[in-house]
């Protein structure tokens, strides 16, 4: 069992110095570098090919980053948009309090009430029709270098040049922990909202109104305790606990 450890440090311990050799990058050092280094069976330094590969490569970097971050930033405004119209819904509930001597203007704004009730959850469905599958890549895909880069870091503790591979794999893993957090906070964001409905609708005074009113009403309180929620790939609810859970595995 010893043995078997031993072996699995030292292939680890090779892993290490072969992402972060200093040596080996000295030696480097006099040849053209790659932006993501890379072993080809040509001599891939030679032009054109070498600016070729450059190209394709400073592209795809641009791709994928890009590509995430706009992503990210679009589910997280969809998901702010619909905060908002959650708190346009709830402050409609206080304008019916004013006119309950009104019959016809409390009925017209109990039917906007619901009707806007049903574009939050039309809206919120759509997103999460849109965007899960998406959510399901970038979390599985912060999940893995989150434990990569974690199992780095600990294998490098114990070697000579820990400073040097911390101080380059640090800023990596912070910053691949702060999308994996902004995902789940905004799932975390839209649950607690649909939570406020369900809060605004039930501490309303809905026993006042008229009979026909109240049932509308009632309906909508038995409509909101369905909470409002942003999965990856529908089977995993994107949240602060989901967040926990991805932390704990990489420790």
């Amino acid at each position: 069992m010893f043995e078997d450890w031993n072996v699995d440090n030292s292939t680890a311990r090779r892993l290490a110095l072969t992402l972060f050799d200093e040596d080996q990058l000295a030696s480097d050092s006099k040849q053209r570098k790659f932006l993501i280094r890379m072993e080809f069976p040509f001599a891939a330094t030679i032009s054109p090919r070498y600016e070729v590969i450059l190209a394709i490569q400073f592209i795809f970097e641009s791709v994928m980053v890009y590509g995430a971050a706009t992503s990210i930033a679009l589910i997280a405004a969809l998901i702010l948009h619909v905060g908002s119209q959650i708190d346009l819904l709830c402050c409609k509930l206080t304008e019916i309090s004013h006119n309950c001597d009104k019959e016809k203007l409390q009925k017209h704004i109990i039917d906007d009430i619901v009707g806007k009730h049903q574009r939050i959850i039309q809206f919120s469905k759509n997103i999460e029709k849109i965007f899960t599958y998406i959510s399901l890549c970038q979390f599985v895909s912060n999940m893995l270098v989150i434990c990569f880069i974690s199992f780095i870091l600990v294998v490098s503790s114990h070697m000579d040049q820990a400073t040097v591979i911390i101080m380059k794999c640090f800023p990596y893993y912070i910053a691949v922990n702060c999308e994996a957090f902004i995902l789940c906070y905004t799932g975390e964001y839209l649950t607690s909202k649909s939570e406020d409905i369900t809060k605004s609708v039930y501490n309303f005074l809905w026993y006042e109104l008229k009979p026909q009113n109240a049932r509308v009403i009632l309906l909508m309180i038995l409509r909101s305790q369905g909470k409002l929620t942003l999965t990856a790939g529908k089977f995993l609810c994107l949240s602060l606990e989901a967040f926990a859970n991805v932390r704990h595995l990489s420790l």
